[in-house]
């Protein structure tokens, strides 16, 4: 089943750069494109304001791509996804229509009303499955949240290069492989990882389920 994935850019408002932010923003868009060019139904591109918005072929594959725009943005972001059908745009790709972005739609206020990282609307009823998920997202929510500056810069590294061991992680930031290690476990990234693998694999149990 089709996913959407629709954000927000945290306080854009503020931005003193925002024409530097806008242009790296594009930029990243144009890369995530690329990267997930084999899975999108829609490409991810800006709408008005501070939004960007896509589609892939499976929520998990969404989830990823969302994964890679925030460990790529100099902002925070806000982030909706939603599951269902999505009516197939005419040229210029405005107007984007079907469930799955207005789930995304619903699911991204309850994001920004809550302040958090990423909500997820399947359309479903809630079940127990539904609500530990929900649960999980939270409660990583809690700890990526208190993340410090050093901590976000060090794990986006890490996010976007899952192949590296820590030695060239730590030589990308001219620290000791120690302290590296301390950054990483003073930010608990062991369990938001553990955390987002087990959404990733709920996102595509769900997917599968739902495509039966």
């Amino acid at each position: 089943m089709p996913s959407a994935l629709i954000c927000d850019v945290r306080g854009s408002r503020r931005l003193d750069n925002w024409p530097e932010v806008f242009a790296t923003l594009r930029a990243t868009l144009d890369e995530a494109n690329r990267r997930f060019a084999d899975a999108l139904v829609i490409p991810f591109h800006t709408t008005v304001g501070d939004e960007f918005q896509g589609a892939l072929d499976s929520p998990a594959r969404t989830f990823a791509a969302y994964t890679f725009l925030k460990a790529s943005l100099p902002v925070g972001i806000y982030a909706g996804l939603g599951l269902g059908g999505i009516e197939q745009p005419g040229p210029g790709i405005t107007g984007l229509r079907g469930s799955a972005f207005y789930r995304g739609r619903v699911a991204l206020e309850a994001c920004k009303e809550e302040r958090g990282l990423i909500r997820v609307d399947s359309g479903r009823t809630p079940d127990l499955p539904d609500k530990l998920a929900d649960s999980l997202v939270r409660l990583w929510e809690s700890i990526e949240l208190k993340w410090t500056s050093r901590q976000r810069e060090v794990i986006s590294r890490f996010r976007l290069h899952p192949d590296w061991k820590q030695s060239k992680l730590a030589e990308q930031f001219s620290i000791s492989e120690p302290t590296l290690s301390r950054i990483l476990r003073s930010a608990r990234w062991d369990l938001v990882k553990d955390a987002e693998n087990t959404l990733t694999q709920y996102l595509t149990d769900l997917h599968e389920k739902i495509s039966l």
